[in-house]
């Protein structure tokens, strides 16, 4: 065990001393931040006007929709945030109407794809009536990504829509507000005594799962690198010759497991000072030892594949290619975050909080939900998720004990599954 400190010391100090990992400390909480900060600043900026040209089926709503777009401004800019067309649709009745959309649509299309039209409206008159399987009224544009502008096209109609029925239906002014308008509501954490503390609450968990996959993911494959470099320059031979292949690997992973580690505590500790400054406490001593628990135990799984990885490629173009099966692992959890932070003692996050890769991100949601996962549940996925840990140590010092000597061409899968077979 002194050879694997001695390792995982001199791992330790390379990346620690060096400019890139004071420059990384504050430079992902700025990124982070700026990710926050930007969106917000850009959707104060003024965009150019969007022209949207409604064809109205119904012959009643139009008017009235186009009226409220173009009555929309930025705030401290008189200028129409949109310029409304009406698009002439011939006939007296819907059905000829309906007609005249079908010989214009073409026409429409174009004029979108050309961009002289950002979209158009197509006004129905279910829009009114809510018959079942009636037509549903159309929104075509381009460019979906802009979905503010959908929302405002959506408000409008809605209001549009309740003014005329409203109206038709001679109802009093004081209930029309009522039934038009949202009533007030204000939300909150149960855990919270604020606000601002009732989103820290929501987010933090979050925020605590993207911080492991950041250190996992960039401290980790530093490894791979290292090592590569090491087997390139003949080094990795030279320490063969004073210690074992497994107390090489341990050394290195553990060495490169404290850097991240150090990166950990001193984002946590920089954010929850930052928080505690304005009386917000969300995270308790617990969960702090269990966040702590699952980088290690999944740095440790990850970081034992992919240094096994390392040490059987000559380049990083090889490595790359072997590691895509291991990065697809550590991306497909993220896609489950919002599935999980739901509903965290469904089904699907039960299943998926015992799946050793995917614990280290799941299990962080679900014991910090409201009420939290049963004890026995997280202690059970932290057996596990040591055990697998344990495991691919194990198998990835049998691909390193070989890997680490090999050169020239690189090895295929088959012959990385004999080495781990290998006693």
């Amino acid at each position: 065990m002194r050879q694997v400190g001695r390792i995982a010391l001199r791992e330790y100090l390379e990346n620690v001393r060096t400019k890139t990992f004071l420059i990384g400390i504050f430079l992902t909480p700025v990124l982070m931040g700026l990710s926050f900060v930007i969106p917000a600043l850009l959707e104060r900026q003024r965009t150019e006007q969007r022209k949207i040209a409604i064809a109205d089926v119904t012959a009643a709503l139009g008017p009235e929709v186009a009226r409220r777009l173009t009555a929309r401004s930025a705030p401290g800019d008189p200028e129409p945030l949109y310029a409304v067309e009406s698009v002439p649709l011939p006939g007296d009745d819907v059905a000829a109407r309906e007609k005249s959309v079908e010989a214009v649509r073409t026409g429409l299309d174009e004029r979108v794809k050309d961009g002289s039209l950002f979209a158009y409206l197509v006004l129905r008159p279910s829009a009114l009536e809510r018959k079942e399987g009636s037509a549903a009224s159309e929104y075509r544009a381009g460019n979906l990504f802009d979905v503010k502008v959908i929302e405002q096209v959506r408000a409008d109609l809605t209001d549009a829509v309740n003014e005329r029925v409203v109206r038709e239906g001679n109802v009093p002014r004081e209930t029309a507000a009522i039934l038009t308008s949202r009533p007030p509501l204000e939300i909150a954490d149960v855990r919270a005594e604020s606000k601002a503390a009732s989103v820290a609450a929501t987010v933090t968990p979050f925020i605590f799962t993207l911080l492991l996959y950041l250190t996992i993911v960039t401290v980790s494959q530093a490894l791979v690198t290292s090592t590569i470099e090491e087997k390139g320059n003949r080094v990795i031979e030279v320490l063969l010759s004073s210690v074992s292949p497994f107390e090489l690997m341990a050394g290195k992973i553990l060495g490169t497991c404290a850097v991240g580690l150090t990166l950990i505590l001193i984002w946590s500790a920089g954010g929850l000072a930052g928080l505690a400054f304005h009386g917000i406490h969300v995270v308790s001593g617990g969960q702090l030892l269990l966040c702590l628990a699952l980088y290690l135990l999944g740095f440790l799984l990850y970081a034992s594949l992919m240094v096994a990885v390392g040490s059987a490629c000559n380049t990083l173009k090889e490595a790359q290619n072997l590691l895509a099966p291991v990065m697809s692992l550590l991306t497909i959890s993220l896609f489950f975050l919002l599935a999980v932070g739901r509903e965290p003692h469904g089904t699907l996050a039960r299943v998926l909080g015992f799946i050793p890769p995917f614990t280290p991100f799941l299990m962080m949601m679900r014991a910090t939900a409201s009420p939290p996962a049963p004890t026995w549940e997280i202690v059970l996925s932290l057996v596990l998720l040591a055990a697998s840990a344990w495991f691919a140590m194990r198998l990835a010092a049998r691909v390193f004990r070989t890997g680490a000597l090999l050169y020239g061409k690189p090895p295929s899968l088959r012959e990385i599954f004999r080495w781990m077979r290998a006693q």
